[in-house]
């Protein structure tokens, strides 16, 4: 009850006052604090956590109003906010939240956090996702024909009886990625004319305009099986990585071939389109001879390849990447690379002729300190020169600038020092002479 009180004040008031809408501005993102720990437990929220200094926080913020109203717009029960981590302390050690920005989803106390790209569709595509049922039903085959073209990648459970156990474990692997894919069940009926499965169970994937079933040995389906199955085959066969993705690909355990292209290669008039169709070729209709090994995609620009592999990776490229084991290797020949010369370099991989690079060693972990050191100063001298010219080199030549102070004052004293006893010996030395000379006198007037 007192969740609702709280959610109801909010939502009344708080749209106006969010990320930097102004007076008479509708802005559907509510600002909460410490109270959301309250709240996440009823309905589903999408919350970023914040901090009013974080730059890469003020450039989600026209990115998040957004989002805020494409939920608004479509009427949807999911609920956008923000959470200020800096004055919300006990918010921020609940969720666990370690940086800025970090978007989480809410839907009834079960909290699933985003890691993709920063982008209204990637972030829109998360929390709907999250929010809807793990499972869902296409109830005819049309339903089920505008999930496969709104969708890149679509998993089916066709027959399935929801008692059953096969239906359970397909259910709990889609709870499992249900960030990561689309599950849906249907009836057999219900399947594209071309898709010819028998009358048992059958899990089957659609995705680069095809469709694969799984198969399996003795033809009963355990939930490794399907688990395996979605694991394999959850990507395209080529799409785009990015940095912000990769680490999804790492968990297939298979290499990672990368095409390094400039960004507008796929336009027929670029000159690198054929290098690339070439490679999305054998990712294709190589898939029985490399699928179970491989996985293809394509990065545009070199700057993420090149830190990864802290190295200078030239436009156009073919880098593959062990995700286990973090050595790589490069295609020396690239343009022209035919589909033999990219086959044949492949199969040198596999069977261990390939030169490889980089790998997991000490001298390679100590390197990454320094080298990630040195491109994190050298990325914000561009962005910041003057802040980082005051943060650094003037605290630098001040720090010279004393060192030389305390050396030469030193030096000085020591000669300071070297004169006064020069001058010393001098004065003394007459009164010696005289000392000497009234010695000698006595010792004569004595001998007398």
């Amino acid at each position: 009850m007192l969740s609702l009180l709280l959610l109801s004040g909010i939502c009344l008031f708080a749209p106006m006052l969010v990320l930097g809408g102004g007076e008479g501005t509708f802005n559907p993102v509510l600002r909460l604090g410490d109270e959301f720990i309250e709240l996440s437990k009823e309905g589903s929220w999408l919350v970023s956590f914040y901090a009013p200094w974080c730059g890469h926080c003020k450039q989600l913020k026209p990115t998040w109003t957004t989002v805020g109203k494409t939920f608004a717009m479509s009427n949807s029960h999911v609920k956008v906010a923000v959470i200020d981590g800096t004055k919300n302390s006990r918010a921020m050690d609940h969720f666990n939240v370690r940086g800025f920005p970090t978007i989480k989803f809410f839907r009834n106390g079960i909290e699933h956090t985003f890691s993709g790209p920063r982008t209204v569709d990637e972030i829109v595509t998360f929390a709907k996702r999250a929010d809807g049922p793990p499972v869902k039903t296409a109830a005819r085959s049309s339903e089920l024909q505008k999930a496969i073209k709104e969708n890149d990648v679509l998993f089916v459970m066709t027959n399935a009886d929801e008692q059953s156990n096969i239906y359970k474990y397909y259910k709990d692997v889609a709870e499992e990625f249900v960030l990561l894919g689309v599950f849906y069940k249907v009836l057999k009926k219900d399947l594209p004319t071309d898709v010819k499965v028998n009358d048992e169970v059958s899990c089957i994937v659609f995705k680069d305009g095809v469709h694969f079933i799984l198969q399996t040995a003795d033809s009963v389906i355990l939930k490794s099986d399907i688990r395996n199955f979605v694991v394999n085959e959850r990507f395209l066969a080529f799409p785009r990585i990015s940095r912000d993705t990769l680490y999804q690909y790492v968990s297939t355990g298979k290499f990672l071939v990368l095409a390094i292209v400039n960004k507008g290669t796929g336009n027929y008039r670029h000159p690198h389109t054929t290098f690339m169709e070439n490679i999305k070729s054998i990712a294709i209709n190589g898939r029985e001879e490399f699928h179970s090994n491989f996985q293809f995609g394509f990065m545009e620009g070199n700057h993420e390849i090149s830190d990864i592999t802290m190295s200078n990776i030239e436009i156009p490229g073919l880098v593959v990447l062990n995700t286990e084991t973090q050595v790589y290797y490069i295609l020396d020949e690239v343009m022209p690379s035919s589909k033999e010369s990219i086959k044949d370099f492949l199969h040198s991989i596999t069977n261990g002729t390939a030169k490889g690079y980089g790998g997991n060693s000490l001298f390679r972990m100590i390197y990454r300190v320094f080298y990630e050191l040195v491109t994190t100063v050298v990325a914000i001298w561009k962005a910041q020169p003057v802040i980082i010219s005051l943060v650094i080199i003037l605290p630098g030549f001040l720090i010279t600038f004393i060192c030389y102070t305390i050396c030469t004052s030193e030096t000085i004293d020591e000669d300071m020092q070297d004169s006064d006893f020069d001058e010393e010996d001098e004065r003394d030395e007459p009164e010696n002479k005289e000392i000497k000379k009234e010695d000698i006198t006595a010792n004569h007037i004595k001998s007398e």
